[in-house]
């Protein structure tokens, strides 16, 4: 789990730099989208990606979540930033982050190509990232099947993510 928290909170820090050094309006839902969209982007039907890190998406009403990291977030885990649904603080500027190159790599190509999908990413609102996310096929799929169910909520297989129809505007 903390290997999953740290790739986290490595993404945090890439996107910290990628908006110029601003955290204000990174609340938990923005980042649990952008997360999810990171994620997406860095699997496809041939390559897992992101998805054997964060494996633990479930559908929600807002869109695919993250358990584990909302989990974390919730209950204030991380080790680096303190997320609200109103913002990001840095909460230890000298906490390490310890990951292996290729998780760095791996997580730094994937960012780089959601920016190529949507260079102003960034610049979305939460409630943009949540209908952006409503269009992906895995979602709309596992989301449908909960409410047939009589649920909010149910998991949404990584195969899924992979094999998903993606957007990113």
């Amino acid at each position: 789990m903390n290997e999953k928290f740290s790739c986290f909170e490595y993404l945090i820090d890439c996107l910290y730099r990628r908006n110029n050094g601003v955290l204000n309006d990174f609340t938990t839902l923005k980042l649990i989208k952008l997360l999810f969209l990171v994620v997406g982007v860095s699997s496809t039907e041939q390559e897992r990606g992101l998805t054997d890190i964060f494996d633990n998406f479930v559908a929600m009403p807002y869109g695919p979540v993250e358990s584990d990291i909302y989990n974390a977030i919730q209950s204030n885990k991380l080790s680096k930033y303190c997320i609200t649904s109103s913002q990001c603080k840095i909460k230890d500027e000298n906490a390490i982050i310890n990951l292996d190159d290729n998780q760095r790599q791996t997580i730094d190509r994937a960012i780089t190509l959601l920016f190529e999908k949507n260079p102003n990413i960034l610049q979305c609102q939460p409630f943009e990232l949540v209908d952006i996310t409503h269009k992906w096929s895995c979602w709309r799929i596992c989301y449908d099947i909960a409410l047939a169910n009589g649920k909010h909520s149910i998991g949404i297989p990584s195969r899924m993510i992979q094999k998903s129809v993606k957007y990113y505007q």
